[in-house]
C-alpha cells in the first residue's frame, strides 16, 4: 500500500475497537488478516483528505498522559538524525523536533523511521506542521510526544490552523 493512493479492501471482520492499541474515536475497527485481498482502483475524489482534530499545546499538557493528539505548530528546533540500535537488536531511526504554537507553550515531538530521515531542509526556516496521531507521555518531568507509524504528518499545511500558528 502507499500514501495518498485509493485501494479496496475485502475480506477484512468488524470488531468493538481494542482502546489499548486503537486510538481512533470510532467504537468499531476493520481488522484484516492474511487472506486479506487488497486492490489498487483508480483515485476517487469523493474520499476527503487526512482530517485531523486540532488541540492547542497548552491544552495537551493538560490531558492525562499516555493519550493520543493531533496537532499543529511551527518547527522552532531540531536535532540531527540519530541511528541506534533498540535493546531487542533492532536498527532504528529517530529526529526530535520541537514545535511551538499560539498558546505559547512548546514540546518536543520524535519522527521515526522515514519520516525522521527527510532531509534537514525541510525543517530549516521554522516551518509549520500537522501531525496527527502523536503519542504524549510523561517524560523528564514533563510531556513529549512520538508520531506513531500510524500517524501522518504534513509540512507547510494549508488549514486555518496553520495559518493561526503563522500570525
Amino acid at each position: 500500500m502507499e500514501a495518498g493512493k485509493c485501494f479496496t479492501l475485502s475480506k477484512g471482520s468488524v470488531r468493538i475497537a481494542n482502546r489499548q492499541y486503537n486510538t481512533c474515536k470510532h467504537r468499531y475497527e476493520l481488522v484484516f488478516d492474511k487472506l486479506a485481498q487488497v486492490e489498487e482502483v483508480q483515485d476517487d475524489a469523493k474520499i476527503g483528505a487526512v482530517q485531523f482534530n486540532i488541540e492547542d499545546l497548552r491544552a495537551v499538557q493538560q490531558k492525562t498522559p499516555p493519550c493520543s493528539v493531533d496537532i499543529c505548530g511551527i518547527v522552532t528546533s531540531f536535532e540531527p538524525l540519530h541511528a541506534f540500535t533498540s535493546q531487542a537488536g533492532k536498527d532504528l531511526v529517530k529526529r526530535v523536533l520541537t514545535i511551538a504554537d499560539d498558546s505559547a507553550v512548546s514540546m518536543q515531538v520524535t519522527l521515526w523511521g522515514e519520516r525522521a530521515k527527510k532531509d534537514d531542509k525541510e525543517f530549516e526556516g521554522n516551518p509549520v506542521v500537522a501531525m496527527k496521531g502523536v503519542f504524549v507521555k510523561e517524560w523528564q518531568g514533563g510531556r513529549a510526544g512520538s508520531l506513531l507509524e500510524s500517524g501522518h504528518l504534513t509540512l507547510q499545511p494549508t488549514m486555518p490552523e496553520a495559518q493561526k500558528v503563522k500570525d
